[in-house]
């Protein structure tokens, strides 16, 4: 278990090592459900690219990313990723979501769910890595903050 984290909006900062670049992905539990899906998932995919997704309370994708456009990291590299979202106004443009990797904004086109309208709002309280909904991480975990306050 780690810190716990508000509902409506808020902000996720983790650090990591990447590993084989095989999908490492920090995972934000439901409170509503630990056997539900996770609401917030923050990561790379293979070639070493932010990827991530939120979810309401509902289970629904409302917000998801594929920074394709940006460049890759390295196996071993360090990695800080920044995930902000305020689900009652948009905080990027027209968006409720910023994504921040190595201090390098994620484009607005990179999102592949737009969130573009209020969602319903979820209750992630815990941040998990592991082995959890058939998500994995694979590398060294450094540092992992959760805070109330959107900061983008």
């Amino acid at each position: 278990m780690g810190p716990r984290i508000g509902a409506a909006r808020g902000t996720i900062d983790v650090w990591f090592r990447m590993g084989s670049g095989a999908d490492s992905v920090v995972i934000l539990q439901s409170a509503y459900a630990t056997t539900s899906a996770p609401l917030i998932t923050i990561g790379v995919n293979a070639s070493g690219q932010a990827v991530g997704t939120i979810h309401n309370a509902a289970g629904t994708s409302v917000a998801a990313w594929a920074a394709t456009t940006l460049g890759n990291n390295a196996q071993g590299a360090l990695v800080h990723m920044t995930v902000a979202w305020d689900s009652t106004r948009p905080i990027n443009g027209l968006h409720h979501v910023s994504v921040v990797t190595n201090g390098v904004a994620m484009p607005v086109a990179s999102f592949t769910t737009a969130p573009l309208a209020p969602w319903t709002t979820f209750q992630p309280l815990y941040v998990a890595t592991g082995v959890v909904a058939e998500t994995g991480f694979d590398g060294e975990m450094i540092l992992t903050q959760a805070s109330l306050n959107v900061s983008v």
